[in-house]
């Protein structure tokens, strides 16, 4: 897969890995049996990268292939796992009926179902404990809209005035019931490449400041807890928080919060 950089946890580091080719960075995942993608640095992009010849582990790589195919100035990938069966893929639909957690927004905003993930336990547990389904005292402090060329090719891949922004393509709060504790410090739980809808801890951590994504975030790996997926109808209210009054605050990452907390 050209222009397309799979994540993974690395089974051999590429800075002292390099080779000639894709074809030999393929050759070299198919003879390490704990490989099961590579990836591989080719082209003008690359500078003192070229050659360099990425062998990482990852359980479902076709679960971010439509999220970073295409997407990469500098990576070629591939994988020996085959892919699944057509149709396989379910839909990302989120109905209200599944969901587990109320945010309530004031000022006519609406309201954020969320659908906790079973595959981050302690954060579900946390949740459904602490915070009561109905989420009073959460809020929402920072608004990010979706620029138009977000994840264009056309633009640099980065994060400073490139295809990931600014602005950032999400919303941010903290999700923290009056008198509630404060969610326990445990590892990474589910992390999935971040996707619309989804709800992960901001800043790699374990809450309680929360973001749900506007957009798809292949630029930031698998670097996020993701406990829940916003129902998808709710989606709408996250985007009219965008709206209202901002600030933003200049530097290397600006960022853009609300004047007015929302909750």
């Amino acid at each position: 897969m050209e222009r397309t950089e799979l994540s993974g946890d690395v089974v051999r580091w590429g800075a002292d890995h390099k080779v000639s080719s894709a074809a030999a960075c393929c050759t070299a995942c198919l003879a390490e049996d704990r490989c099961s993608v590579w990836v591989y640095c080719a082209g003008p992009a690359c500078g003192a990268q070229a050659g360099e010849c990425w062998l990482k582990t990852l359980a479902d790589p076709f679960s971010d292939v439509d999220l970073v195919r295409g997407r990469s100035d500098r990576w070629t990938s591939g994988t020996r796992l085959p892919p699944p069966p057509a149709g396989a893929t379910p839909s990302r639909t989120v109905p209200a009926s599944e969901a587990h957690l109320l945010l309530r927004l004031a000022d006519g905003l609406g309201s954020v179902r969320l659908r906790l993930r079973d595959g981050s336990p302690k954060a579900k547990e946390w949740a459904l404990v602490d915070q009561h389904a109905d989420c009073h005292g959460c809020t929402f402090y920072r608004a990010e809209a979706v620029p138009p060329h977000w994840g264009s090719p056309d633009w640099p891949d980065t994060y400073e005035g490139g295809r990931w922004g600014p602005p950032y393509a999400l919303v941010q709060g903290g999700l923290s019931a009056r008198g509630a504790a404060e969610p326990p410090r445990v590892p990474r739980e589910d992390n999935p490449v971040v996707r619309r809808g989804m709800a992960a801890w901001a800043g790699g951590g374990s809450g309680p400041a929360f973001f749900i994504a506007l957009a798809d975030h292949p630029e930031w790996g698998r670097g996020h807890t993701v406990f829940a997926d916003a129902v998808t109808e709710d989606i709408a209210a996250l985007e009219r928080i965008l709206a209202l009054p901002t600030k933003t605050t200049p530097g290397k990452i600006p960022i853009t919060n609300l004047v007015t907390p929302a909750k």
